[in-house]
């Protein structure tokens, strides 16, 4: 179930997500350019990806961005709230740059944060949903009113999302820093490089299409409205980030249940969407 913020978190949070999973569910994440912050109100998962034995997750924490594809799967019936921050957003939140967090998970403990540790005993102790939210986002509003009155002068980077893919030079240019300068700010900003950033972007822009139009649309126009230069590129970039070429992904798409994040994408963006499963979504709620 996705969440939208309310009017005053809108700049900072694109949705909060309220994730609710029965015992051994499995769950396929592809990599991703959105930091989050996760508070588990009951249960756990175990991650596992690449050769790295399976981890069990923290109780709460804030994960940057992952250049890798990961899956989990709930050792007990479990019930997470997340908060999906806005691309170099997060640094409005918590005065940190959001590069602290690539690919791994500090605990909010960790953070020496009060607000945080206060926001994941809300979370925890809530009767309800609702409520788990409401005090989310006024935890969220303090830290925001208290980071405007703290923030030092370099305000974290904000590109206009038509400028990513321009020339490295002309990005620069437009911001008024050189590109070292750009290089820099960007990776603290954002968490990954320029570059990983944009193939990020595009394998992302991608994976909606495959998603939102499974079973009408050849691999090569998808890769051209991705910005990709040509279908192998798109196929290489893609299989890097999510694990699997694009036809495979489609394939599982339809028949593991795992991907379940992705019909229900798809949904959401497009009621009309009708993907073909085998079987029932194992999202419990």
């Amino acid at each position: 179930m996705l969440i939208a913020p309310a009017n005053l978190l809108a700049p900072y949070i694109s949705h909060y997500r309220v994730t609710r999973l029965a015992h051994g569910q499995a769950t396929y994440l592809s990599a991703t350019s959105t930091p989050t912050l996760v508070v588990f109100r009951r249960g756990e998962v175990w991650f596992h990806h690449g050769n790295l034995p399976p981890g069990p997750s923290l109780p709460a924490y804030i994960e940057g961005p992952f250049l890798y594809p990961r899956h989990s799967y709930a050792n007990a019936y479990t019930e997470i709230i997340s908060v999906h921050f806005r691309p170099s957003m997060l640094e409005h939140i918590i005065s940190l740059p959001v590069s602290e967090f690539s690919h791994h998970c500090i605990p909010l403990a960790d953070l020496l944060c009060p607000q945080l540790a206060m926001l994941a005993a809300d979370v925890v102790d809530a009767p309800c949903i609702d409520e788990a939210i409401k005090q989310t986002e006024l935890r969220l509003m303090g830290l925001v009113a208290q980071n405007m009155q703290q923030r030092r002068k370099a305000k974290p980077l904000r590109i206009k999302p038509e400028f990513i893919h321009q020339p490295t030079k002309a990005v620069a240019a437009l911001e008024g820093l050189s590109v070292r300068q750009l290089e820099r700010r960007f990776q603290a900003s954002y968490g990954v490089t320029l570059r990983d950033w944009r193939r990020l972007d595009r394998a992302t822009r991608a994976l909606v299409s495959l998603t939102l139009f499974s079973n009408d649309s050849n691999i090569a126009e998808i890769a051209h409205n991705a910005n990709y230069f040509d279908h192998a590129h798109m196929c290489r970039d893609f299989r890097e980030l999510c694990g699997v070429s694009p036809l495979e992904f489609r394939r599982r798409l339809i028949c593991d249940p795992s991907y379940w994040p992705f019909r229900e994408l798809g949904k959401i963006i497009n009621p009309e969407c009708r993907i073909r499963t085998s079987e029932n979504s194992p999202y419990v709620g």
